[in-house]
């Protein structure tokens, strides 16, 4: 008998920021033939979620979009997404990677899927985010990233299960994966596009461990950065340094765990609550910074030294997960609203 997983989702209804998740494996006739069911103690509403679709436009979606053009450089910018299950809608934003081809590719946590769109914020398709090998098995993803042949690695937790690393290519098809031992915390993904080697990392309140993995899965090494409390950020610049964020400060790490330079900033520079770091091709480190108490959050630039050059961007609320197109793009997310902002310049 042939089978479909489609998915359900509830959305608590005054916790906006969690979601209770099920999949459901159909048959043909729409019939459930098993349920994994996901939960957390709050009052659910359900919402349902198509299987893998792929649209050319934007009228069968529920997603709003907005565009206008800020009076500085004659920037547009191109705002779409909000919370929800259906196509164009995210329920948790928790990665964002952009391809060689322009293609933003967005994990949708709590919809067990990626969502891919063009760089006018048009939705292109979706593809759930299964483990091969694991028949019914779909995983919630917590990072993304791109490899230098352009296909994704999402790293993911199977609900009561293991976390996996899992390859796919843009079309949402899974060529590989291999299993994330030991991880409790939601872990992040980096490529180094050099090696190809596959960085996993996992973070606790003292020390961080950044696992790196050949392709197959081979340990390569485990870097143990002790000491220091992480957040949930990686990313693996063009000369092969590993830069994450600790706490108010950004680090940069050799491949061997020493550490190069880091620290906080200071004036314009200063770095307050980091919740994202991307780099550009041009060497900059991208820090997405949520700021302080009473005031919005902000995007900056610093070269590959770590020298505050400027903010790039300002006034964002709830800031998240960033990265950069190669024609000098720069994809924002708002984890509040759930939406996604592309700024055509920085």
């Amino acid at each position: 008998m042939k089978t479909t997983v489609a998915h359900t989702v509830q959305t608590p209804t005054y916790d906006t920021s969690t979601t209770t998740a099920y999949t459901d494996v159909l048959s043909p006739t729409s019939n459930v033939v098993s349920t994994a069911t996901f939960s957390y103690p709050w009052p659910t509403e359900t919402r349902f979620v198509k299987p893998t679709t792929t649209l050319n436009t934007d009228v069968h979606t529920s997603m709003h979009k907005e565009e206008t053009t800020e009076d500085v450089g004659n920037r547009r910018v191109i705002t779409f997404g909000g919370r929800g299950s259906q196509l164009g809608q995210f329920a948790h934003l928790n990665g964002v990677a952009v391809s060689s081809g322009n293609e933003i590719f967005i994990a949708d946590h709590g919809n067990c899927r990626v969502q891919v769109f063009n760089m006018k914020g048009v939705y292109v398709h979706n593809f759930l985010t299964t483990v091969p090998g694991k028949a019914g098995s779909t995983m919630f993803p917590y990072d993304i990233s791109i490899d230098g042949n352009d296909n994704l690695w999402v790293v993911g937790k199977v609900p009561f299960g293991s976390s996996y690393a899992v390859q796919y290519n843009r079309d949402g098809r899974a060529f590989a994966k291999f299993r994330v031992q030991g991880s409790t915390t939601s872990p992040t993904i980096a490529i180094d596009v050099q090696s190809n080697h596959i960085l996993v990392g996992k973070y606790g309140w003292t020390s961080c461990k950044i696992n790196i993995f050949h392709p197959n899965g081979l340990l390569v090494r485990t870097l143990n950065i002790p000491d220091i409390s992480c957040e949930e950020s990686l990313v693996v610049n063009r000369e092969g340094n590993i830069i994450t964020t600790k706490d108010s400060m950004v680090q940069v790490y050799s491949q061997t765990g020493h550490l190069l330079f880091g620290g906080h900033g200071n004036g314009n520079g200063r770095v307050t609550y980091p919740q994202d770091i991307c780099t550009d091709i041009s060497g900059h480190i991208l820090v997405a910074d949520r700021g302080s108490w009473g005031v919005k959050g902000w995007v900056s630039m610093f070269t590959s030294r770590g020298n505050f050059v400027r903010h790039v961007v300002t006034g964002l609320r709830m800031v998240g997960p960033i990265a950069v197109g190669l024609e000098g793009q720069l994809v924002v997310t708002d984890e509040r609203d759930n939406t996604v902002t592309i700024y055509t310049t920085y």
